[in-house]
C-alpha cells in the first residue's frame, strides 16, 4: 500500500498533466464515448489506479480540460493600438494551443446529449470582446449575442480545427490560409458587425 501510495504522489502534478495531456489527445481523434480510462493510461503509460487518484471520473477529466480553454478566454487581453488583423492573427496562434480541446468542445456540441461548454465558452468570448453589448435593450443584446456567435465564434473555431485538414486538401500552405482567413473574417464579420453597431449607435441617438 505504501509503495502504491508512493507511486501515485510521487511527480504529481508531471502525472496529472501526462494523463490530461494523453485524454486531450484521445477525446480529441476518437470522441468522449470512444475514449476508456483504460485507453487514457495506456496512453499516458501511467496506472489506471492514478488517473482516479487525480480525477474522480472520465468526466471530471473533461471538465478540466475545458476549464482551461475558459480559462484561456478570462486571460485574453487586446493590446492598445492593435490592428484587428493583427489581433486575428494573434488569437489564431493562441487557438492553436487549445486545437484538440476545440475539437472535443465541437464534437460534444453536435451530440444530442452533449453539454453547452460551447455555448458557454461562446459567452465567455463575447462577453471579453463586446463588453457594450451589455448596455443594449435585452431584445437587441440578443440578437447581437446570435450574430456574434454565429457569425463570430463558430466560424473561427472551425478554421482553427480545420485549418489543416484544409491545407492539406487545397496544397495551400498554413500561412497563406491564416492571412485569408483573416481577410475573409475580417470582410464577411468584423467590418458588418461594426456597421451593425453604429447603426444602432445613431439609431439611439436623438
Amino acid at each position: 500500500m505504501l509503495t502504491n501510495w508512493l507511486v501515485m504522489t510521487r511527480g504529481k502534478g508531471d502525472n496529472r498533466e501526462k494523463i490530461l495531456q494523453a485524454a486531450e489527445h484521445l477525446f480529441s481523434e476518437y470522441g468522449y464515448d470512444g475514449t476508456t480510462v483504460d485507453r487514457i493510461a495506456e496512453e499516458a503509460c501511467v496506472n489506471k489506479a492514478l488517473i482516479y487518484y487525480h480525477f474522480e471520473s472520465k468526466a471530471e477529466v473533461v471538465r478540466v480540460l475545458y476549464k482551461r480553454i475558459l480559462d484561456r478566454v478570462e486571460r485574453m487581453s487586446m493590446t492598445a493600438g492593435e490592428s484587428v488583423r493583427d489581433q486575428l492573427r494573434a488569437e489564431l496562434v493562441g487557438a492553436d494551443e487549445f486545437r484538440r480541446g476545440t475539437t472535443i468542445m465541437l464534437m460534444d456540441a453536435l451530440k444530442g446529449e452533449g453539454n453547452d461548454v460551447l455555448m458557454q465558452f461562446g459567452m465567455a468570448v463575447i462577453e471579453k470582446e463586446h463588453p457594450e453589448l451589455k448596455s443594449l435593450p435585452e431584445n437587441e443584446r440578443r440578437i447581437a449575442v446570435m450574430r456574434e456567435f454565429f457569425t463570430g465564434v463558430v466560424p473561427f473555431l472551425m478554421f482553427c480545427v480545420l485549418k489543416k485538414r484544409w491545407c492539406g486538401f487545397t496544397s495551400v500552405p498554413v500561412k497563406q490560409a491564416e492571412d485569408e482567413f483573416v481577410e475573409i473574417f475580417t470582410e464577411t464579420h468584423i467590418r458588418e458587425s461594426e456597421m451593425k453597431q453604429n447603426g444602432t449607435a445613431s439609431s439611439a441617438q436623438p
